[in-house]
């Protein structure tokens, strides 16, 4: 079923990001629509943060235009006979708020008429199945702020080597670019190749952004001025541009 654009794209649909951050981060952190990556990241598509807001009907319509319909009554759509039933894998060792997540994002996608089966595994098997048997229909995971970002993400979902397989997701046109995008010199055009990209992603519907959490720091006013977020999670602060108070 999701090698069909529009089921992946009633499932983003589908999804209340509001809801999820109030109920998994107390409200604290940054609704980032359909763009993979928030606003302070280097390479980051504003206009992508609009979209797949929530919208059920829609949701229902694209599934219907997939050629999907419960015609049997039990609130669950099928096509030529078969539901369209999802295994959404998970594990809770490292983050315990996904099986919360988790049951939320089940509720939800029954309102369109997808049944999920949600998969609790322990860390090992769960990781297994992303990258080793791909033994899932959704997963959920988290990207990261690093010095590789985004590429150092992307690469590790989405490209492939020849001969290889991707991890999460194969497409053509996103692996090509994927392997031209650090070789340009050129800021400008890495940054246009890296929107291309981006805009794939998100028109292709192949993930789900949720949330970003906020990062909180605890510092002496009176001491540290110009203080500012650094772009990723290793430096937290950005210290060039800090000043100590004597």
């Amino acid at each position: 079923p999701l090698n069909n654009v529009k089921v992946r794209q009633a499932l983003c649909y589908a999804a209340n990001r509001q809801e999820v951050l109030d109920m998994i981060a107390d409200g604290k952190g940054t609704i980032i629509g359909s763009s993979m990556f928030p606003a302070f990241g280097k390479y980051y598509v504003p206009e992508l943060s609009e979209r797949y807001n929530q919208d059920i009907e829609k949701a229902k319509e694209l599934l219907k235009e997939a050629g999907y319909e419960d015609t049997d009554g039990d609130g669950i759509v099928e096509k030529d006979g078969e539901p369209l039933n999802l295994r959404l894998v998970f594990q809770t060792e490292e983050y315990a708020s996904w099986k919360s997540l988790c049951e939320f994002l089940k509720s939800e996608y029954e309102k369109i008429g997808v049944g999920i089966e949600l998969v609790e595994e322990e860390s090992a098997a769960y990781y297994d199945a992303i990258w080793s048997t791909r033994d899932y229909d959704l997963c959920i995971y988290r990207s990261y702020e690093d010095s590789w970002m985004p590429h150092g993400f992307l690469k590790s979902m989405f490209y492939a080597p020849d001969g290889a397989k991707a991890v999460n997701w194969y497409d053509e046109e996103l692996n090509n670019d994927l392997g031209e995008v650090l070789k340009t010199q050129d800021e400008e055009e890495r940054t246009a190749l890296y929107d291309k990209i981006l805009t794939r992603i998100n028109d292709q519907a192949v993930t789900i952004p949720l949330y970003y959490p906020n990062r909180d720091y605890i510092y002496n006013n009176t001491r540290l001025t110009n203080v500012e977020l650094a772009p990723t999670a290793y430096e937290g602060i950005n210290w060039a541009t800090l000043d100590v108070v004597e």
